[in-house]
């Protein structure tokens, strides 16, 4: 018997332009919001210090990020292989965690967006959870399939058949990956925040506009 390896989840990994002063621009106007206020959605089954559902601070300038975030975007539609007449960045807000803080398994979905970003502003690998990515196909994702599943290809190291998967990432670092796709943010065990700005985006496809 042969196994084919089919339609895994991609997730897209960029740098920052400027990270270093990107993260001089924002971490201690965040670190102060932190400090001063903290907000957490009513349906989130977690802890964390997030802006979404809100709008972001109006005395912070945002428009260097979202110009980078536009860049980076575009570039990620014109080399992805789908035909985009264009696209739009439909949301954006920060997360801060603290020490014990945690975000629960949860997707992007509800938003109606094609892809997601996460910006890692403020990340220390030594110190920080990795952002942890889940199997949405449960019978594949268990133990005892993944034995059988690899036992049949020696070869295969496909995270298909993996539960879940922690993407390494770097401070400055900035990942998309499909709306859809689960992820959860593990407990931060550092006194160091952990702080990341997150993204929706809405692409268009309409066969009339060429």
């Amino acid at each position: 018997m042969e196994t084919i390896n089919l339609f895994g989840p991609q997730i897209f990994k960029f740098k920052i332009g400027n990270s270093k002063k990107v993260k001089e621009l924002y971490y201690k106007k965040l670190r102060r919001l932190h400090w001063r206020r903290k907000y957490v959605p009513q349906k989130w089954l977690c802890d964390v210090n997030t802006s979404f559902g809100k709008k972001l601070p109006t005395h912070i300038n945002w428009s260097p990020l979202e110009q980078e975030y536009m860049r980076i975007t575009k570039d990620f539609i014109m080399g992805y292989p789908v035909p985009c007449n264009g696209f739009m960045i439909k949301d954006m807000w920060y997360n801060i965690y603290d020490k014990g803080q945690y975000q629960e398994r949860h997707s992007h979905q509800a938003q109606k967006t094609n892809f997601s970003a996460i910006h890692f502003l403020k990340f220390d690998q030594t110190q920080h959870p990795f952002t942890r990515f889940h199997n949405y196909h449960p019978f594949y994702a268990s133990m005892k399939s993944q034995e059988k599943l690899q036992s049949l290809q020696t070869s295969n190291n496909n995270t298909f058949y993996s539960d879940f998967y922690d993407i390494h990432v770097e401070e400055g670092d900035l990942i998309i990956f499909p709306s859809e796709l689960e992820h959860s943010v593990p407990r931060n065990e550092s006194n160091e925040l952990r702080m990341t700005i997150a993204f929706n985006i809405q692409i268009f496809n309409d066969p009339e506009v060429k």
